[in-house]
């Protein structure tokens, strides 16, 4: 590991307002009627199928005690663009036996190893340099209780996913509040065993969802990582048009303060269009609709019948608080890091996970970057001290022992300025599994 990476994540140095993620976990699962004594996880197989530059891949994975060892899939140590296509005439086989071998876990077994322990064991929360804050730790949050939890557990509906295995789609991979041709704004969605959770919601992700097979209609989860509006610009675009559209259950939308306030302000925005359409089209209230969910701590999220849903604090200054959220299904795990710099507590909250989609930034292409500003310094600062750069995401992903880790939320997003080779040579020199570099549209 070189110095950077070091100084960037030296044991020690704790982020003070991360140290309640992990000692609050008893208390939560307490609030939630769930034992702390999980039961233990029982190993099963689970092949799962990913589409890779087009082609679908069958990848076998073998969970044991709740963690997933690296290196133990098809690929060989950074060999992730070589792993072995099907062929199309084994497609629909390959997802059928994933749907068959990747069915719903009993409830008490949703909840992995490293989270029971987390009770117990309070690792190290966030890491940093402390020269992003002039030699001091960042201010510390109010922790106060989530709003009330909502789950809306739809039988049916248009654009709904089958009742399968689960599936991550990203939907948008660029990062910064910029347009880009290529790539949309940043947005993922999981869904699993019929139910869709989408994690931000930047340019572009309404017509992603449909490109991808997916009703904006059928999202009633909706979880932002923080508010910079690279990540939260079309947060109005999925209330209203879904809305339009015919939405009938509620959105319940997840997020830092001061969620309610932009909700509240989107909807006020467009009044008109809203009384106007609730009156001469007899649509029903849209606010009756909409759930928000403040979050102000980490920890437990919230909990159906497909999913459990936790979440750490990062750190990417200056927006506080930020956040990175877990997703655990009967079937495999989804960590989805959100904007950050190497974080301690991220390491924790993606321990032993199946998949992890981690930010990344080409800290050789910065010039090019600011290139185009005509007061670069202060952007440069910014982009150094609030992302993880190639050299760290590959160390942070190693260390957490994840399955595979996934690359998006691109910084430049232009792939004239950095080839694939680029993006994937640091990464794959520290990391031992599978590296995927991610495209709009990529299933995993």
């Amino acid at each position: 590991m070189g110095e950077r990476t070091e100084d960037r994540l030296r044991v020690g140095e704790v982020h003070e307002n991360a140290v309640a993620q992990h000692g609050v976990e008893a208390a939560r699962r307490e609030e939630l009627g769930q034992p702390l004594d999980a039961a233990p996880h029982r190993p099963h197989p689970v092949p799962h199928v990913g589409s890779l530059g087009g082609q679908v891949v069958l990848e076998p994975r073998q969970h044991a005690l709740g963690r997933v060892q690296p290196g133990d899939l098809m690929a060989a140590p950074g060999q992730a663009q070589r792993l072995g296509a099907l062929p199309a005439s084994d497609v629909q086989d390959a997802q059928r036996r994933a749907g068959q071998v990747g069915g719903e876990l009993p409830g008490d077994q949703l909840l992995p190893d490293h989270v029971a322990q987390l009770a117990q064991t309070v690792p190290p929360p966030l890491l940093t340099r402390r020269e992003r804050h002039n030699g001091t730790p960042p201010p510390d949050h109010d922790l106060v209780d989530h709003g009330t939890m909502r789950a809306m557990f739809p039988e049916s509906g248009e654009g709904r996913p089958p009742e399968q295995g689960s599936r991550l789609v990203l939907l948008g991979t660029a990062g910064g509040p910029r347009v880009h041709g290529e790539r949309s704004g940043p947005a993922q969605v999981i869904t699993a065993g019929g139910g869709v959770y989408l994690v931000d919601c930047g340019y572009g992700v309404l017509r992603r969802l449909l490109e991808a097979g997916i009703s904006p209609v059928s999202v009633e989860h909706l979880f932002i990582t923080h508010h910079h509006s690279d990540h939260n610009l079309d947060l109005g675009a999925l209330i209203l048009l879904s809305w339009t559209a015919g939405r009938t259950r509620k959105l319940n939308i997840w997020g830092p303060p001061p969620l309610e306030e932009i909700v509240g302000a989107l909807v006020k925005a467009h009044d008109y269009d809203i009384t106007t359409r609730t009156a001469d089209e007899e649509r029903p209230s849209l606010e009756s609709l909409l759930s928000v969910h403040e979050i102000r701590r980490p920890g437990p999220v919230m909990v159906d019948d497909r999913v459990r849903v936790s979440c750490a604090l990062v750190h990417h200054p200056p927006v506080e608080p930020a956040f990175a959220f877990r997703f655990d299904a009967g079937d495999r795990s989804f960590v989805i890091s959100g904007d950050t710099v190497p974080s301690e507590s991220l390491v924790g909250l993606a321990a032993g996970a199946d998949v992890l989609v981690h930010e990344v930034l080409h800290e050789p292409s910065v010039p090019a970057i600011l290139g185009r500003f005509p007061n670069p310094e202060p952007l440069r600062r910014h982009l150094l001290a609030s992302h993880t750069t190639t050299d760290e995401v590959g160390v942070i992903a190693r260390r957490a022992g994840v399955g595979t880790l996934v690359l998006s939320h691109l910084a430049p997003a232009d792939s004239r300025l950095v080839s694939r080779d680029q993006w994937l040579e640091r990464p794959t020199d520290s990391f031992p599994g599978p590296v995927i570099l991610g495209e709009d549209l990529l299933t995993i």
